[in-house]
């Protein structure tokens, strides 16, 4: 039997109608006093149809844009809202991190708010005496644990409603995108007392949009649009559609309206390789190869190949093109061939990145082709509170104690 399961679940919102015409707001009104269906434009249905259902120990990680419905799910099994059909079961006690604060008390101590929210989930005062410390020694708060949590900065909200939710025995843990606010060796911390909760056999549902967690540390994905399950299965396959779903979004929205993109050429693939040769989408700081495929159907005059790696937030990390190198002037190019372009040191920090390639013309503003490759991640710990930015430096330091220096 499931310990979760969604039957043919829909969550309907109305939208604020402030501003509307006395006659649609008469009409609304007349609609919600007879039972009828208020108008489509004045409704947001957060989740459509969903059917689910998940097993006594899975560690799920729900993936989606903005507005997909995963929080709306995770407030439908903390009972926070109600389905508006369909029904929602759970087997078991469940602990749920689904809002920043969410049960904390602004003008009550973080002690005090650990009492709140243990009675809350049914708890005894002496069984929430016992677990006080080692909240507080996990959330890393002892300084600030009899200061009123309304003077907590956002991290310390998630520091102490994570500590609290990972020590209340609960057959189900929901964890919302709230931890992206901690610092990153705390979000660690997070994510492996997760992977200890799982192996003594918990649920876990994680919302989150670092995809690096997902393939980490969950044995399955969803990935849910416009309100349903667009996709279930294994964490890899999942995250595969899922970043396919965003490079085709990705690419429609950057593409400029004002870019001619000639139906000559095509870009038929973008290609990541080892410095040897072996195709790969994990690679090293030692570098990479990357080869952009082409097929030109007729003769293209002049063309140049520029390639810009991106971050997954769309930042541009760097841009590099073959318009200054005198052996690959070339005066046109046909049929079937590729550019590859060579970084002997790849100086990115770890993370997800994609590469873009355009080719264009040498002297006119003119896009001839354009694509998105997949994602591919530069190996290193991504999680790290050391490493941040974009770039490697290499740096050399030194240091020296100036004897007598004078006072400034």
């Amino acid at each position: 039997m499931s310990i979760i399961h969604f039957e043919d679940v829909s969550k309907r919102y109305r939208l604020n109608t402030h501003g509307q015409s006395v006659f649609s707001s008469a009409r609304n009104l007349l609609q919600r006093m007879t039972g009828g269906q208020i108008a489509d434009e004045h409704v947001l249905w957060a989740l459509r149809n969903v059917e689910l259902s998940i097993e006594a120990g899975e560690m799920v990680g729900i993936i989606g844009r903005n507005g997909a419905g995963k929080s709306t799910m995770l407030k439908l099994l903390s009972k926070v809202a109600y389905p508006t059909s369909g029904r929602v079961e759970t087997r078991g006690r469940l602990s749920a991190m689904i809002e920043l604060g969410a049960g904390f008390h602004p003008d009550l101590s973080g002690r005090d708010n650990i009492f709140l929210s243990g009675a809350i989930q049914g708890l005894r005062k002496a069984e929430i005496a016992r677990l006080v410390e080692p909240i507080t020694e996990f959330a890393e708060l002892q300084a600030f644990i009899d200061t009123p949590v309304k003077y907590y900065s956002s991290g310390m909200y998630a520091r102490l409603g994570f500590a609290i939710v990972q020590q209340i025995e609960s057959e189900i843990l929901l964890i919302d995108e709230v931890l992206s606010v901690g610092d990153a060796s705390f979000r660690r911390k997070c994510l492996d007392r997760m992977r200890q909760m799982h192996a003594e056999g918990r649920t876990i549902i994680l919302v989150t949009h670092d995809t690096w967690s997902i393939t980490s540390f969950c044995t399955r994905a969803l990935m849910m649009h416009k309100g349903q399950v667009e996709s279930d299965g294994t964490p890899n396959e999942v995250i595969t559609r899922y970043r396919q779903f965003e490079r085709d979004e990705w690419l429609s929205r950057s593409h400029d309206a004002h870019e001619s993109v000639s139906t000559e050429l095509q870009i038929e693939s973008i290609a990541y390789l080892t410095l040897e040769g072996e195709p790969t989408t994990e690679v090293d700081h030692d570098g990479m190869l990357i080869r952009v495929h082409y097929h030109a159907f007729k003769p293209v005059d002049e063309p140049v190949c520029v390639v810009r790696i991106r971050r997954l937030d769309g930042l541009v990390c760097c841009s590099i093109d073959t318009a200054n190198i005198d052996m690959l002037t070339l005066p046109f190019i046909e049929g079937r061939g590729y550019f590859e372009a060579r970084l002997p040191f790849l100086s990115l920090v770890s993370d997800m990145y994609v590469a873009e390639a355009t080719i264009q013309h040498r002297r006119l503003p003119m896009i001839l082709a354009r694509e998105m490759g997949e994602v591919f991640r530069v190996k290193g710990k991504i999680v790290d509170a050391s490493v941040n930015g974009v770039f490697i430096q290499k740096v050399f330091w030194s240091a020296s104690v100036l004897e007598n220096a004078p006072m400034e």
